[in-house]
């Protein structure tokens, strides 16, 4: 990800660091990343070492549905404004708008009712 589009993201990112209170734990639960990202989980029973890893999973995974979702109905200009706008597109065309004309809402639509 691009320095912009990192900082644009960062509100809507699981938080990596800091601590956060859960309830359905039974007792403390560590998560230390590598310098990769990758997380390593400490936990004193293997329920906790279980639900804590469902939340970690969902949390990076939480971003990567809200782009895919936007991309896939042309907005993700709502989130990014003028950085997803192509330089090789017409004036003031958008990703978005490339998106909008291959009708992807128009056919998830009608796959979903059918």
């Amino acid at each position: 990800m691009s320095d912009p589009v990192r900082a644009m993201a960062a509100p809507s990112l699981f938080p990596l660091d800091g601590e956060l209170r859960l309830p359905g734990l039974e007792a403390a639960v560590t998560v230390e990343r590598d310098r990769w990202g990758t997380p390593r989980i400490t936990a004193a029973s293997l329920e906790d070492l279980w639900f804590a890893q469902g939340v970690v999973t969902a949390g990076e995974r939480l971003f990567q549905l809200e782009l895919f979702l936007r991309a896939a109905t042309g907005t993700l200009s709502e989130i990014f404004g003028e950085l997803t706008y192509e330089e090789t597109l017409p004036p003031r065309a958008t990703f978005d708008h490339l998106l909008l004309t291959a009708h992807l809402r128009t056919a998830t639509a009608t796959r979903t009712a059918s």
